[in-house]
């Protein structure tokens, strides 16, 4: 009986450890395409109609991920 909760202990924890990489890694992609979005508007500097563009497209893509 003792192995059989060790193990579902032990399947518990992968679980756990394999959903915690996923969201880790979808906040890493939204902070990388977030990022991305700001450096174009404030350090590229686009017309106003091509920031409006990628401010619009960045935060889709963001809402996405």
């Amino acid at each position: 009986m003792d192995s059989d909760r060790q193990k579902i202990y032990e399947q518990d924890c992968q679980f756990v450890r394999y959903h915690d990489r996923l969201m880790w890694s979808r906040a890493q992609t939204a902070s990388a395409l977030e990022g991305g979005m700001l450096y174009g508007l404030y350090v590229v500097r686009p017309t106003p109609s091509e920031s409006a563009l990628l401010a619009v497209l960045g935060t889709i893509f963001v809402i996405l991920a």
